[in-house]
């Protein structure tokens, strides 16, 4: 065998032995988190407070015995200077996130709320709280799992921030009605809450035309405040009988939801509307 032979051999060999050695070798995994146990909870320093953190490689601590809440979580720490009401917040996370918040000493948290999300909504807390308490806020995955599970989490964005109050007065009127000759009704009004916050306004139509009824609704998510904010909401009737001009009735239905996440309800049943003709 020439040198040159005995040389292409021994690379050979010894490019085989490497790909069998890392073929071998163990993967090498991510860490978890810094926070992914109650001990090194992040402190929440002051509020607004944002922090954004992979959790993929978060685990399941079962010593909180709440796997219901969440699992696979990682910790906020933070000790409010005052009372007040403060929302903690999942928006901006790619995955479906769950919070869950507890009091006491770290060895022995107590529970105070959950919440595990639906329908792959963000989940949001909103709570009062009391000045030199001590809360810890645990953000994970939905739900119950195994001691050392861990993920799969994703990219969380955790906030807390002051919270405006739940709404306490909320107000809707319908101010006119229109219907075209192919029997679109056209509605206008307005919606009015104490403070600003998100409403949610529905209305419901209905006509007696001669033994049969026409009936049709119209709902919409409308940002309100203080100042009167106009509304339009244009539909068919749903019942196969079209609307005309004439006498109808209408129920009205307002409910405003504040980041306290409080809501009041204003209903009108059976008011009188007059369908005027038009388009």
């Amino acid at each position: 065998m020439s040198t040159f032979t005995r040389l292409r051999t021994l690379a050979a060999g010894m490019a085989l032995a490497t790909v069998a050695a890392l073929a071998g070798a163990s993967p090498a995994w991510a860490a978890a988190p810094g926070n992914d146990d109650i001990n090194g909870a992040t402190v929440v320093s002051e509020l607004p407070y944002t922090d954004t953190v992979d959790t993929r490689e978060a685990t399941y601590d079962p010593s909180t015995d709440h796997a219901e809440c969440g699992v696979a979580t990682v910790w906020y720490r933070w000790t409010p200077s005052s009372d007040g009401l403060v929302g903690f917040s999942t928006v901006g996370s790619d995955y479906e996130a769950t919070l869950a918040i507890y009091t006491g000493e770290a060895s022995d948290p107590v529970l105070l709320e959950c919440n595990v999300g639906t329908y792959g909504f963000p989940t949001e807390i909103v709570r009062l709280v009391e000045a030199g308490a001590t809360y810890f806020i645990a953000a994970g995955t939905c739900c119950g799992g195994e001691a050392g599970q861990v993920g799969p989490g994703g990219t969380l964005v955790f906030t807390a921030q002051e919270a405006e109050p739940p709404v306490t007065d909320v107000a809707v009127t319908v101010d006119s009605g229109v219907v075209s000759r192919g029997g679109v009704v056209t509605l206008q009004g307005t919606v009015t809450c104490d403070h600003a916050a998100t409403s949610f306004v529905e209305v419901t139509v209905m006509q007696r035309r001669g033994h049969r009824l026409a009936e049709g609704r119209g709902s919409s998510l409308i940002e309100c405040g203080p100042a009167s904010t106009a509304w339009t909401f244009a539909f068919e009737s749903s019942t196969g009988i079209g609307f005309g001009p004439g006498n109808a009735t209408f129920n009205a239905i307002a409910s405003a939801y504040g980041y306290g996440g409080g809501f009041t309800n204003t209903s009108m049943i059976d008011q009188p509307l007059q369908l005027r003709p038009g388009g």
